[in-house]
């Protein structure tokens, strides 16, 4: 498989914590990344913001709450790791 560069910044609580995990795992920081990835892709469904939106005759269904719900975690555990490593910056 062919392989591209990945750059990020990242803070450097998340960079030590990560570095021992993948020690821990006896891993390289890079299989490790790829690790924790490849396992987000296969434990959760797509996101589908499309089914999120609100029908024009204003009934909600199920499945749109459900990934509205989804939504709404995945941007309250984005901000929970800002607050928690805001002093790493």
């Amino acid at each position: 498989m062919e392989e591209i560069s990945l750059a990020v910044r990242i803070y450097k609580k998340i960079h030590r914590l990560a570095k021992i995990r993948a020690t821990e795992h006896k891993m390289t920081l890079k299989d490790y990344v790829i690790y924790l990835i490849m396992n987000d892709v296969k434990d959760n469904a797509p996101i589908n913001l499309e089914s999120v939106r609100i029908p024009t005759d204003n009934k909600i269904s199920e499945e749109s709450v459900n990934e509205a719900r989804k939504v709404l975690d995945f941007v309250s555990n984005l901000l929970e790791l800002q607050k928690n490593y805001e002093g790493d910056k």
